[in-house]
Parts: C-alpha cells; structure tokens; sequence
C-alpha cells in the first residue's frame, strides 16, 4: 500500500504556481532519524513566466541546504533542525528578492515544510498553506501560527477543530481563523517563520495543502475521504477535482504522507519468504560448486590420459638420439658488457611548508562553519557556493578529517557577518597562486 500521494491543478488560467514533494523514508532496510520529509510552496501575485516558477525555485534551494543533512543522518534534534531551516528560509528569501529586483515584479511565496522522526513532526511555515493531522480517525489542524505556542495532538490544548453536531464522533470541523497573507519570502521585507511540533504514532496521515484546495474543501470533506478512500493517493486525486470543481480560478495543490509499519504477522511472512530465498540461493552455490569440481576431474583426466598416450608412441631410439644432440649443442652466450649504473645520491627534499593565510573558495551551498572542528559542534553560520573565505591554519579534526580555520562573511538570524571558525576541508577549493 502507497504512504505518499500527491495532487494539483493549474486552475483555469493554467499558470503553474504550486509546487511540491514528499518522501517516505519509514520503511528503508538501513533505517533513519528523519522518516518523512515533504513540502509545499506556492506563488502569490505576478511573475514573470520567462523565469524559472518561484514555487520551483523555493523547493529546489531548500533541497540545496537541507536535503544533504537529512540524508547524512546528522543534527536531527530539534534545535539543530530549527537552526537548519531557519538558515535555510533565510537563503530562499534572499534568492527570491533577487529574482523580483530582476525581473521588477511583485510576487511572494508561501513555503512549509514538515520533517517527521518515529515519534514526532516538525512543521516550518510562512505564508498561506495548511497542515492537517489525520489521528484516530480525527482530523486537526496543526498549522502553525507566529503568535501560538507549538501543539501536540492528541491533548486537549491542541484540538483547533470542534466537532460537528451530526457528525459521528469520527471526524472534526475546523475553527476558522485568520490567514497572515502578507508573511511571504521574496518580497525584500521582515518575515516570521512558524513552527509546530506534533506527536505521531503509526497510522497517522500528515496533509499540506495549498490555499487553493482548503479554501474550497472542509476539513470535515478531507477526513471523510482519507477514511474511505483505497489509498491516499486516490483520496489526494478526488480532493483536488472537488476544489476545481467549486472554484477554478486558483492552483489547487495536495500532498499526504501517511505513517505506515509492518504487522507482526507481514514481518513473519516477510522472514519466511526472506529464509525461502537463502535456501535457494544455497542450493543453487552447491549445485553450481558440484559441476565445477566433475568438469575439474575429468579435464585433469583427460590432460593425463594424453600425455600417457603420447609418451607410448614415441620409440626409445629416437628419444637416445635427441638426447645426444641436445648435449652435443653448445648454447651460444652472449657476453654483455656490464654497465656500472652511477650511483645517484638522493637527498631528501623537505616538503615547503604551507603558507598562511590564503585564499579559498566554497564548494556546494549549505556549508556550514562550525565553533570547532568536529562535525557535531555548534554552527556559526551558513556559506554560499562559491564564495571566498581566508584559511588560517589546516587541523586535523575529531572525525579524521583534515579541517580548514576560516575567516569569512557567514548568513546567520537573516544577517551578512564576518566570522572566524571551521570547515571540512574537502569542501573549499584553494586558489591557485599565479
């Protein structure tokens, strides 16, 4: 059964505005920390459509910062993911200004993003989607505000829906509230960035949905459909038709991600089919070793039996005589003239020491300076592809890896500052003197 789904519209005007992924890490043979990592954006007024779609860009630059750490399994501690994307918020907003100083228009971006670990999910949000949770049959909205403290479904403090009076105890209705729509990226002004963070258990489903899709549907509409739908993906799909249906003139955008596990009895008959696949494989090995030892023995067999053969048709005589002529022969030597080889002295150069400071360029973006050489330590800051840094000595750091001490302009709290720290040295480029 699929865990993910995904689903848009472009609306009537057909102008791609939203964009999307998410991914299900929960049932790897190698497990992770991070078992679910997934986001929406999508575009508020105009662009220009000879550029890339901001939505894309967004999504794209946060896989740049983000997506390598998830997969290295590094910081996934809550403070450490905070510092993570809010570095990263702040590098997406900056690029989006950019491209609206370009391009001279005027649009913003709603971007969230939601990184689940086996116990809880991580919600980050600026701008206008929403997040729902699917627990127990009951849907909540845990779309987080910059005035609101984090919730945990399913306490009582964190029940944003209320239930409707005939409904069947099975579903909620949600609470209307106000949607900030002027906390946007790319629009060259102070953002806040909010955050969330929900316990999860097995079985629970986690919604984004653009503006366009939640506007239009209920939340009781997407309780009941996700309960009795065949998969998640055929719920996300029906969702979307039903909010173009009532209004078209906006992208509809819908991503799910639902936790699932193994039963006891699937692990047995996973284990049962797993040993029924070794036992082939063995007998397969031992079939295979057999015909390789017979063609052994008789190609050893045969080898002999000629030679054997052979040695019998050759008479006595001849075999005298050859051997007469062969000690008759005298070899021919030939007398080489030895060539005493000067004897090279070889002296040990020294190594040059390197000289420092010098000059260095960033590799990849998302690179981090850290207080000390070790890849768990404190962040400073966040480096740009690119970009040039100072090395002022070279140490060896707890990892085993060599380590550079930099000097460089970091982004930290939405601020350009000049800082001093450490950074892996495979990941700056030095530059060649001339």
């Amino acid at each position: 059964m699929s865990s993910i789904a995904s689903e848009s519209h472009f609306g009537e005007a057909q102008i791609p505005r939203d964009a999307n992924f998410v991914y299900d890490y929960s049932l790897r043979r190698v497990p992770m920390p991070i078992i679910s990592y997934m986001a929406i954006s999508d575009v508020s007024g105009k662009y220009d459509e000879k550029e890339e779609n901001p939505a894309r860009l967004s999504l794209k630059l946060l896989k740049e910062v983000v997506e390598p750490q998830l997969i290295a399994e590094e910081e996934t501690d809550t403070p450490s993911l905070q510092k993570l994307l809010s570095d990263a918020f702040d590098y997406i907003d900056e690029k989006l200004t950019q491209a609206n100083e370009k391009s001279k228009t005027s649009f913003g971006v709603s971007l969230t993003v939601v990184i689940a670990d086996r116990k809880k999910a991580h919600i980050f949000h600026v701008g206008t989607n929403k997040v729902y949770l699917l627990h127990e049959r009951r849907l909540y909205d845990v779309t987080p505000s910059v005035s609101s403290s984090p919730a945990s479904p399913p306490n009582e403090n964190s029940k944003l829906f209320t239930e409707s009076e005939d409904s069947d105890n099975k579903t909620q209705v949600p609470v209307p509230e106000k949607i900030e729509g002027n906390n946007l990226l790319g629009q060259n002004k102070k953002y806040d960035i909010a955050y969330n963070e929900v316990e999860i258990a097995p079985g629970d489903t986690i919604i984004i949905s653009s503006d366009g899709l939640w506007k239009n549907v209920s939340g009781e509409e997407i309780a009941e459909d996700l309960l009795s739908a065949l998969s998640i993906q055929r719920s996300a799909s029906r969702l979307v038709r039903l909010s173009f249906s009532r209004d078209a003139s906006d992208n509809a955008t819908m991503c799910a991600w639902k936790y699932v596990v193994e039963k006891p009895e699937e692990l047995k008959t996973t284990g049962r089919a797993v040993q029924k696949r070794k036992s082939k494989a063995r007998n397969a090995a031992s079939t295979a070793l057999m015909v390789f030892v017979l063609c052994a023995i008789f190609a050893i067999g045969f080898a002999l039996g000629w030679r054997i053969g052979d040695g019998l048709k050759k008479p006595t005589e001849k075999k005298a005589e050859v051997k007469s002529e062969q000690a008759k022969e005298v070899p021919k030597e030939t007398k080489q003239e030895n060539v005493e080889k000067p004897k090279q002295e070889t002296t040990k150069e020294e190594a040059p020491q390197t000289a420092f400071p010098k000059t260095a360029f960033v590799k990849g973006a998302g690179v981090r300076m850290r207080t000390s050489p070790n890849p768990k330590a404190g962040i400073v800051g966040l480096l740009r592809d690119g970009q040039e840094i100072t090395i002022l000595e070279e140490v060896m750091g707890t990892d085993g890896k060599t380590w550079s001490k930099c000097r460089g302009i970091v982004r930290t709290g939405g601020k350009d500052v000049t800082k001093e720290g450490y950074i892996r040295s495979d990941l700056l480029a030095q530059k060649e003197e001339s």
